[in-house]
């Protein structure tokens, strides 16, 4: 993973706990031709400390993606909100 994900995308696959933008493909061994679509995926590691990609209320399995991800960028809450 690269070490600032900021404003960058990579292929490579998210191995810190967070939220991610994936654009790609979730099922590529699909028989059925599909089109690349933008998705909102949580990245979170269980308690043996398997990384697990969840998207879309689904797990996705590491080798039925392809595609290319970013950390999300969350604005900062306002004083008066917190």
């Amino acid at each position: 993973m690269q070490k600032n994900m900021k404003d960058e995308w990579t292929k490579e696959l998210p191995t810190e706990k967070g939220e991610y933008w994936f654009y790609g493909y979730t099922n590529k061994h699909n028989i059925y031709p599909q089109d690349k679509e933008w998705y909102y995926m949580k990245v979170r590691k269980d308690s043996l400390g398997n990384i697990m990609y969840i998207t879309e209320g689904s797990f996705i399995q590491e080798s039925f993606m392809e595609g290319i991800f970013t950390k999300v960028k969350f604005p900062d809450i306002p004083e008066e909100l917190k």
